[in-house]
């Protein structure tokens, strides 16, 4: 874990071989210096939880397996929540081999299902002008991922934070390090996982999504739903995609970027959320 002010940052990860729901943090929770993967981190599924620093003591580890009454029929379909990879990285051409994640997203195609940690350092930057009136200096933390899908696929993932700053800056980048050119249809931002990680469940009916849409002469409008009511819930098999779509159309300079918090009722305060 890296502890970034008021943020900690954790970086959950299991082998390749190991059990998917396991959560084995990597780095040595400094904020400086260089810290490179732990041993044996090589080769492992990673993740990405942010969640506040005063709360860490709330952290919920979560359940191994589902109930066998949730599971109904399907009791023994692995671990009860894997882990979110750290990217998302689509080739054209790409299967889906996820059940019903084909034509819903292309997040969880067979390239994303390849990517393996091959590295991770932590340094310090330079980064140039403070962007808030709290930030109190212009050198930030960088914690670099390297990931690679074994076929000349290098995927970079940089999550950067300011003293003082109450966000991080995530950048994800893709380089073809083989004989061969190939397209990509995808490289996502970033992915976030562990919403919420104050419960060892999945929060039923304790995650509210709020959106804030726009349109011409309408901005900003507040639109708040449960996960349940945007269908984004889990199924009771530990198989099956579920996802939302936030986007927008159109280069008019009056499109507002949508907006997708999360507000876990959990503890009854808000928690880190997606961009």
């Amino acid at each position: 874990m890296f502890e970034l002010g008021d943020l900690t940052v954790r970086y959950p990860r299991h082998d390749a071989a190991g059990d998917g729901g396991a959560r084995t943090a990597t780095g040595d929770g400094g904020a400086g210096g260089e810290a490179e993967a732990g041993v044996g981190g090589a080769g492992a599924v990673i993740g990405l939880e942010i969640f506040p620093t005063a709360l860490t003591d709330h952290l919920a580890p979560p359940r191994d397996r589902l109930p066998e009454d949730a599971a109904r029929h399907h009791p023994d379909t692995g671990p009860a929540r894997h882990i979110e990879p750290l990217a998302a990285v689509a080739r054209t051409g790409d299967p889906v081999p996820e059940p019903f994640a084909g034509v819903r997203t292309l997040q969880r195609t067979a390239t994303t299902a390849a990517l393996r940690l091959r590295a991770q350092r932590a340094t310090t930057t330079d980064t140039g002008t403070a962007t808030t009136p709290e930030t109190t200096t212009d050198t930030a933390t960088e914690i670099v991922t390297e990931l690679s899908d074994g076929q000349g696929l290098l995927v970079v993932h940089r999550l950067t934070h300011r003293p003082g700053d109450p966000f991080v800056r995530i950048r994800t980048s893709a380089t073809n390090e083989g004989d061969r050119p190939f397209a990509l249809d995808l490289i996502s931002s970033f992915t976030l996982g562990g919403i919420t990680p104050f419960a060892a469940d999945d929060a039923p009916g304790r995650l509210v999504v709020h959106r804030v849409r726009s349109a011409w002469s309408a901005a900003a409008r507040l639109v708040s739903a449960t996960a349940e009511q945007l269908h984004l819930e889990r199924p009771w098999v530990t198989f099956s995609a579920v996802n939302g779509r936030t986007c927008t159309l159109g280069r008019s300079h009056l499109v507002a970027l949508p907006t997708v918090p999360y507000d876990g009722t959990v503890t009854g305060r808000i928690h880190p959320a997606p961009g």
